[in-house]
């Protein structure tokens, strides 16, 4: 199913009570990132390399009580130890090598609107970034999980395993590699 490596990433990014319902269209309500993790994933599936980064984001630098509860990501986190998204992204193209990089939804577009918002390159030829989601879909259902109720952190619930916190996102892409590894050992992938 997967090319093996293969990398898995997630992303954070700013919000506030209902901004996902309103598709962020509030005013001055931006997605910016706050937080990149990934992993990458061997031939065996065994997590390689986990790089995880806090962003500072610009048009909104200000976290909301929302996010901050939701994810754990402090002000001080993002304020003493997020760097730039640019520096984030050239950081991350280095670890994630050429490797295609799956991940649970559309973080590699909302990585590319942020590009464009700061005014940056994206570093990243858009076709690497991979929705995992319609590959994990019929192997879920078989599972009878519906693969709509739930974010990648939380899918490790469905299954009865521990897991880190979720909306974390290097805990988000160890918890989905956990989810990988019990399907493939179940033979559903």
């Amino acid at each position: 199913m997967f090319d093996t490596p293969f990398v898995l990433l997630d992303t954070e990014y700013t919000a506030w009570e209902g901004s996902r319902e309103s598709a962020w269209s509030g005013s001055g309500e931006y997605r910016e990132m706050i937080q990149i993790g990934a992993i990458i994933v061997d031939e065996n599936l065994r997590e390689r390399s986990p790089f995880m980064c806090y962003v500072r984001p610009v048009k909104n630098p200000i976290l909301s009580d929302f996010i901050i509860e939701l994810t754990g990501i402090s002000q001080e986190m993002v304020d003493v130890r997020g760097i730039s998204l640019d520096q984030a992204l050239k950081v991350l193209s280095v670890a994630v090598q050429g490797l295609p990089i799956y991940c649970y939804g559309r973080d590699g577009q909302f990585l590319r609107e942020n590009c464009a918002l700061l005014g940056i390159h994206f570093p990243f030829e858009p076709e690497r970034f991979i929705d995992i989601r319609p590959y994990l879909k019929a192997p879920l259902a078989v599972e009878h999980i519906d693969i709509t109720q739930y974010s990648s952190g939380e899918l490790v619930q469905a299954f009865g395993l521990e897991g880190g916190r979720a909306h974390d996102a290097l805990n988000d892409v160890q918890n989905l590699l956990k989810i990988i590894q019990v399907l493939r050992s179940r033979g559903r992938l």
